[in-house]
């Protein structure tokens, strides 16, 4: 009888110590998760951006393909 309330207290204290932990754990884990947040918004700017640097280089290059390129058109033959 007595090992079972020793037992009985010891699960109890346990338990609140493990829910203690839970509570620390996810008052840090939510810190982390904004600033997680944060960083993953950063990285998405920075592909934008070399997004966009990407896609002006090329409309860029393609204007000045296009200028190259042009040949005067050869007259009509009159028939």
């Amino acid at each position: 009888m007595l090992q079972r309330l020793i037992l009985g207290v010891g699960l109890l204290l346990s338990a609140e110590t493990t829910q203690a932990a839970l509570r620390e754990a996810y008052a840090r884990s939510g810190s982390d998760f904004i600033n997680a947040l944060l960083m993953s918004a950063v990285g998405l700017i920075g592909i934008f951006v070399v997004i966009g640097v990407i896609a002006l280089m090329v409309t860029v290059l393609n204007k000045i393909g296009r200028k190259k390129d042009k040949k005067p058109k050869p007259p009509k033959d009159a028939a």
